[in-house]
């Protein structure tokens, strides 16, 4: 008697806790999950086969309840990160678009792409003494973003969709990042008048929709696109300028040199086109990758600027980043260069950093 108490007892627990796992294994395997006709199955069977039924089903829902637990972990791990990313600063590397210029500009002319673009560049040069194409005909082919905690540390350098760089795959990462990560503060340099327009024209483009970018139900200061609104966008040549107020001639280049920092090097931005139609999409997103850790060196010293750090802390943060940089120069002939070039900044302080610290 006691022995057939405690067979329905394991009985009556296996039951259970299969039961509970088939609910579980929904959320992972919906094709294939234990479910309660499953377990009437077993329960019907006989002898030697109900026994096989039940090691069976057991199994199953054994290997799915753990198989549970490693996507909660990662779920967890993925939370976790997506928290700790307070700025995402980014870089974009574009081109023309040959064939939209050929058809909407000289559509009969029997032009190619190239000759579209050629004659396009030789119109604006007569006509503003530039011969840069609008972003409205442009196509990202690179976008290089660095994840930076709240302490203004950097955590991480990424490029998207590396190495196919597919304009319209780096386009939907780009958006539906920001939203994995909860919408974290975009940082760039003079970003609001071509990176950003551009990442939206693209998602026009590819039809990639942006709900929580474009809340224009929401009051106009918290709406995310407002140029005011620094905690969506923050633009570091908007600040220099003052919003426009004044010209920052030298651009990027010259504020990471104040810093010592190398900024343009053997690539520059008037030879991406070229680049691109050389097939070396690789050396236009290691060139990305250059303009990115400037651009993060300038958001230090003007996060010490506005008081967010000291000059201290910057300090450390430069520090880190460079160690990180190092640590990945293996695999980024451009990290090498710049670190061959790479130059500290010239403290007039001396030791009085250190009281400063946070």
């Amino acid at each position: 008697m006691l022995k057939r108490r405690g067979a329905e007892s394991a009985e009556l627990k296996l039951r259970t806790e299969t039961l509970r796992a088939s609910r579980l294994c929904v959320l992972i395997q919906p094709q294939g999950h234990i479910s309660v006709s499953n377990w009437r199955v077993a329960k019907g069977a006989k002898g030697s086969e109900r026994g096989e039924l039940l090691v069976y089903l057991w199994e199953r829902a054994r290997t799915s309840i753990l198989l549970l637990l490693q996507v909660k972990r990662f779920i967890q791990v993925e939370v976790a990160v997506a928290q700790e990313v307070r700025f995402l600063l980014f870089d974009v590397e574009s081109v023309a678009d040959g064939d939209l210029i050929n058809t909407t500009k000289y559509a009969g002319e029997g032009l190619s792409s190239a000759e579209a673009i050629l004659k396009f560049r030789q119109e604006l040069l007569m006509t503003s003494s530039r011969d840069f194409i609008p972003y409205t005909y442009h196509l990202p082919v690179a976008v290089v973003i660095a994840k930076i905690r709240a302490d203004y540390s950097l955590l991480d350098i990424v490029s998207l969709d590396q190495p196919h760089h597919r304009p319209h795959v780096i386009t939907k990462h780009f958006w539906t990042g920001w939203e994995a990560y909860e919408r974290p503060t975009w940082v760039t340099f003079n970003g609001r008048t071509f990176d950003l327009p551009l990442m939206e024209h693209a998602a026009f483009r590819f039809g990639v929709a942006l709900p929580q970018w474009f809340n224009l139900d929401a009051r106009t200061y918290d709406q995310h696109r407002n140029r005011y609104n620094l905690h969506s966008h923050l633009d570091l040549h908007e600040l220099l300028t003052n919003f426009g107020s004044t010209w920052f001639r030298g651009g990027l280049n010259l504020a990471a040199a104040l810093l010592g920092k190398p900024g343009k090097m053997s690539v520059q931005g008037d030879m991406v086109q070229s680049l691109y139609d050389q097939g070396k999409i690789s050396e236009i997103n290691e060139y990305c990758r250059c303009d990115v850790l400037d651009t993060y060196f300038v958001f230090l010293r003007m996060s010490t600027l506005m008081g967010k750090i000291t000059l201290a802390d910057e300090q450390d943060r430069v520090r880190s980043a460079k160690e990180l940089i190092e640590s990945q120069a293996a695999q980024h002939p451009a990290y090498q260069q710049y670190l061959e070039q790479w130059g500290d900044w010239s403290n007039p302080w001396g030791e009085e950093i250190a009281a400063t610290k946070s």
